[in-house]
């Protein structure tokens, strides 16, 4: 049964051929021996790019978006090469080792938010927030309880203004 594409893909045979020629698809991909390229373990290692370049980058844009940007195009083409390789016994090229270490590099810098993909707006504000209420799990209502730590709503009788070298009246002796 061939291997369909995923929805979003992020190349495409067109651009595997560009990159590596079309004897080279044909020599990495027939495995029948007919001299004509089969299309499954294409489409098997175009999805597989795309899903690995969506574990760096698929938690800060969207798949349509990254789909459309050329560079992640590129990225994965590199990496489609490698994987459409890999279904040989022969050694990878050195060329395709060297640019999917750069790749993978920038890669992972993107996706701790080192880098950003210029061009491409990021999902949602992706800044830390934080928040300084107190929350009783224990509490059974619905509603978040507050616990004033320092202060209630109870007036003090105590004077404002103390300017004696003596404590006020009632705290007695220290």
């Amino acid at each position: 049964m061939p291997t369909s594409l995923i929805a979003t893909p992020y190349t495409s045979v067109d651009e595997l051929r560009d990159l590596m020629g079309d004897q080279w698809v044909v020599d990495n991909s027939d495995h029948e021996g007919d001299g004509v390229a089969d299309y499954s373990p294409v489409y098997r290692a175009i999805n597989a790019a795309t899903q690995e370049i969506d574990l760096y980058l698929g938690q800060r844009y969207e798949a349509a978006v990254l789909a459309a940007h050329q560079l992640v195009r590129d990225w994965a083409t590199v990496r489609a090469a490698m994987k459409l390789h890999r279904t040989l016994a022969d050694p990878m090229p050195q060329v395709l080792a060297d640019e999917w270490a750069e790749i993978l590099a920038t890669l992972k810098e993107i996706a701790a938010g080192q880098r950003t993909i210029p061009g491409l707006e990021t999902l949602g504000n992706l800044r830390p927030t934080m928040s300084n209420r107190k929350i009783d799990r224990r509490y059974g209502q619905r509603t978040v309880r507050i616990e004033r730590d320092s202060s209630t709503e109870v007036p003090t009788k105590l004077r404002r203004e103390f300017t004696g070298d003596s404590p006020p009246s009632g705290f007695g002796v220290f």
